[in-house]
């Protein structure tokens, strides 16, 4: 469920890391839909990292894309997320977890 290629018209939008993985945004704003991948764009910009390299939470990232992270949260809840695998997929719901979504 939820599994989709990103569509031709989808552009980068940032990029997560959490726990060492990477997690590219897309969003094709045509459909509505956001696509998350692990292709994060070599001259990409916009890449926040939400834990430290120890592991632990970084809270004052975590603060400074409040914005961001609030408009993934309200499209995860009206089902316009997608993921280009399972893997993919599961894995970065620990990431929607984290953000406190169960």
């Amino acid at each position: 469920k939820g599994i989709m290629k990103k569509t031709p018209n989808a552009k980068y939008s940032y990029a997560l890391i959490f726990n060492k993985q990477k997690f590219a945004v897309w969003i094709d704003y045509k459909r509505g839909l956001f696509f998350i991948n692990d292709y994060i764009p070599k001259d990409a910009k916009n890449i926040y990292s939400l834990t430290k390299k120890d592991g632990r939470i970084d809270y004052a990232m975590v603060k400074r894309t409040d914005a961001l992270m609030k408009i993934l949260i309200e499209t995860y809840y009206i089902g316009g997320l997608r993921y280009s695998s399972v893997f993919i997929r599961e894995s970065f719901h620990e990431v929607l977890g984290f953000l406190g979504i169960k």
